[in-house]
């Protein structure tokens, strides 16, 4: 066995199921090994977009993405992808190769760590065979526990050589093992039933923690309870699509009706969200409104602003099931008038007629809501275009992704690995 076929062996070994490549001479021969193995490989046109696709499937699928670009400038071209991974803590691992060992000059030749780490990501240098296969397995478990991209450097000389050592080795889910549902404090839960007592216009917001089954069902319970109005992070646009009293996506790519109706919240029960600036329009949304975190890690304080008044750390389905029972049932602002307005500030405006006479994004993305069928997966980028296509709210949250600029932070508990359904694209 060559030590390539080894290596391709441990990645098969992981259940990657998936790899997005762009091969060069630092990483063909490994790609081959691992798609005999039965993996399956999707060869894209640029660097970037084999790790970019690698973190939505890792995003979509909740899985360790896999990703193989070639050594040196092969992997200089992933470093826009690479800090949104970081920062969205996407967990990723990119076999890229390595100059030769035994060439004194080689054309492609840099040093990759140091470019690597300038972006956050973790870098991992594979020069002895006696332990690779090892490294391997630490470098899934790494992406898994930490939920951040690992970059794994194997000089393509040193791959050609013969390997003689075990395969069968302990993988990353001999390494890591899920974590235990956390039940919420029962003293945080009373706590946090008292602020939802004295509030009158509570919104329940949920992000990708929030996405599973039910994790979803028990934030729609919470809501219904205490009378909430719902909300999602622009991650996890969609989840409640089919729920009245929604508001759609929450912060600056909220429609306006929408934004005129959260300004009038007095209370925000997040769930699963990161609470970035975004989310809250960097403080515009919910000007009055406490809020309540419920997440594995809980934090009052998010990108330089205060995030939250009450920390409540649980397993989302969990802590929103507990919040559920220790509040009694009441109307809040869920009345007829208030379902009509959520219906109205998610209805696409007529955007027939602009001032120069061109057409209007809107129109667009209004014509393009209509046409395309639930079962299509859309994907949306950010920057100034993203807010248009955010608009399309009646899509489905399991068909609907998010390439974030700027990272947007899955927190909370993760939805269960799954293998991801075929969708028609469009």
């Amino acid at each position: 066995m060559k030590l390539y076929q080894a290596l391709a062996k441990a990645f098969e070994r992981e259940d990657i199921g998936t790899c997005f490549a762009l091969l060069g001479d630092a990483n063909m021969h490994w790609a081959g090994a691992l798609s005999e193995l039965g993996t399956r490989m999707i060869y894209t046109r640029h660097e970037h977009a084999a790790v970019a696709g690698a973190v939505a499937f890792a995003r979509s699928s909740g899985r360790v993405g896999c990703a193989t670009v070639t050594c040196g400038p092969g992997l200089t071209q992933v470093m826009t992808i690479l800090p949104i991974a970081v920062r969205a803590r996407i967990p990723v691992v990119i076999f890229a190769g390595e100059a030769p060992l035994k060439k004194p000059w080689y054309n492609q030749g840099i040093d990759q760590r140091p470019f690597v780490e300038a972006c956050g990501a973790t870098y991992v240098a594979l020069h002895d065979p006696a332990t690779m296969i090892d490294e391997v397995h630490r470098a899934f478990a790494t992406a898994k526990k930490h939920r951040t991209p690992v970059v794994l450097g194997v000089p393509f000389d040193l791959q050609q050589g013969a390997f003689d050592g075990a395969v069968d080795r302990p993988t990353s889910a001999d390494r890591v093992r899920p974590p235990a549902p956390l039940d919420p404090d029962m003293s945080e839960i009373a706590e946090a039933a008292k602020l939802i007592e004295s509030s009158q216009r509570p919104d329940v917001l949920a992000g990708l923690g929030a996405a599973s089954p039910k994790a979803s069902a028990a934030a729609v319970a919470l809501a219904e309870r205490t009378g909430a109005l719902l909300a999602t992070t622009l991650p996890a646009k969609g989840l409640f699509r089919d729920q009245p009293y929604c508001l759609g996506v929450a912060g600056g790519f909220a429609t306006e009706g929408a934004k005129a109706i959260f300004k009038d919240t007095d209370l925000v029960i997040g769930i699963g969200a990161r609470l970035a600036a975004h989310t809250f329009d960097s403080g515009n949304l919910t000007p009055e409104a406490q809020v309540i975190h419920i997440d594995l890690d809980p934090q009052s304080d998010v990108q330089g602003r205060k995030a939250a008044d009450l920390l409540l750390r649980a397993d989302a389905t969990l802590g929103a099931k507990a919040l559920a029972r220790a509040v009694d049932a009441r109307t809040g602002w869920r009345t007829d008038v208030m379902r009509a307005a959520t219906e109205a500030a998610l209805t696409l405006p007529d955007t027939d007629g602009t001032p120069d006479g061109l057409l209007h994004p809107m129109a667009l993305v209004k014509a393009l809501a209509g046409i395309i069928p639930p079962d299509c997966h859309v994907v949306n980028t950010s920057g100034h275009s993203a807010y248009y296509a955010a608009q399309m709210n009646a899509h489905p949250h399991d068909r609907y992704g998010f390439s974030p600029a700027d990272g947007r932070a899955t927190r909370g508990r993760v939805p269960p690995p799954r293998r991801p359904t075929p969708s028609r694209s469009c």
